[in-house]
C-alpha cells in the first residue's frame, strides 16, 4: 500500500485546482509528518478546493454540532465500498435517508434491486414480508426497530450488515437473525474502513486500502482516489490500534 499511498499524495499535492491538502501540508513530504485534517476544516473549505475528481455521483449535506458539511461521492467509489453482502432481495434501512440512498446506490451498482425502508417501521415490516427480503443493510438504530420482525421470521436472513460508528447490544446479538453478520465501521464522509463481527467485537480489522493511526483519536487514510481524498482524517472515534497475523486491527473504545 506504500506505493499507492505515495502516488495518491503526489497526485493530490500537484492537483491544479483543488488546493486544500497542499495548502495544509506546506512543504512537508513525509506521510507520517503530514498534519491531520478535521471535519471542521473540511466543512470550512469550499467544495472546489477539495474536489479532486469529476464525474457523476451523489452530493449531500451532513449536519452535526460542528455545522454542515457538503460531501460528494462518485458512483464508482460507492460501488467500491464494502458496505454489504451480495443478495437477491436486500432491504436497505437507515435512520438517515441520505445513508439509505447511498446504500441503495451501492446495491444498484452491484446489480441488486433493494427495498428501501421508510421511517415507519410497521410499513417496512409489511413491505419486507411481501418482498421476501433475504438480507439487511442498516444502521444500529434501524436494526433495533426491526427486531420484532427479525425474531418472528421463520428462517434467518442470509446476511445482516450493520454500518455505523457504534454498535449496541442489539447489533451484537444479531447473529441469531442471520447466517452472517458484519459490523462495518464507517462515516458518511469517509466510507467504510473497518469490519468486525459479534464474536470479535470490539476488535475491528482494518479494511484493505485503509490505514488507521492513533493520535488523540483514530486517524484514517484511504488510498482510493475519492472526490475528496481521505488522508490523515480525524474520525472523532477512539480505539487502541494493534496487529494480528499481518492484518491491522484495533479495539474500538
Amino acid at each position: 500500500m506504500e506505493k499507492e499511498l505515495s502516488q495518491l499524495i503526489h497526485f493530490v499535492r500537484e492537483h491544479p485546482t483543488a488546493r486544500l491538502y497542499a495548502e495544509k501540508w506546506g512543504t512537508e513530504t513525509a506521510f507520517e509528518s503530514l498534519p491531520a485534517v478535521s471535519r471542521k476544516e473540511l466543512a470550512c473549505a469550499p467544495m472546489a478546493s477539495r474536489r479532486y475528481k469529476e464525474g457523476g455521483g451523489m452530493a449531500r449535506v451532513l449536519r452535526d454540532a460542528d455545522g454542515p458539511l457538503l460531501i460528494e461521492w462518485s458512483y464508482a467509489d460507492i460501488a467500491a465500498e464494502p458496505y454489504g453482502v451480495p443478495a437477491a432481495r436486500p432491504l436497505v434501512y437507515f435512520a438517515d435517508p441520505g445513508e439509505s440512498l447511498t446504500a441503495a446506490a451501492w446495491c444498484y451498482e452491484h446489480n441488486m434491486v433493494p427495498l428501501i425502508g421508510e421511517q415507519n417501521a410497521a410499513v417496512v415490516v409489511r413491505a419486507a414480508e411481501a418482498y421476501q427480503v433475504d438480507a439487511l443493510l442498516c444502521d444500529g438504530r434501524s436494526l433495533t426497530a426491526l427486531e420484532p420482525y427479525l425474531t418472528e421470521r421463520r428462517a434467518p436472513l442470509e446476511s445482516i450488515s450493520v454500518v455505523d460508528t457504534s454498535f449496541s447490544s442489539g447489533a451484537l446479538s444479531a447473529a441469531r437473525y442471520a447466517k452472517r453478520v458484519r459490523l462495518v465501521l464507517a462515516l458518511p464522509e469517509t466510507g467504510a474502513f473497518a469490519e468486525s463481527s459479534p464474536d470479535t467485537y470490539p476488535t475491528f480489522s482494518v479494511l484493505p486500502g485503509c490505514m488507521v493511526e492513533e493520535d488523540d483519536g483514530l486517524i484514517l487514510t484511504k488510498v482510493a482516489h475519492l472526490v475528496t481524498p481521505v488522508i490523515r482524517y480525524r474520525t472523532g472515534l477512539r480505539g487502541l490500534p494493534g496487529k494480528k497475523n499481518g492484518t491491522q486491527t484495533f479495539a474500538l473504545a
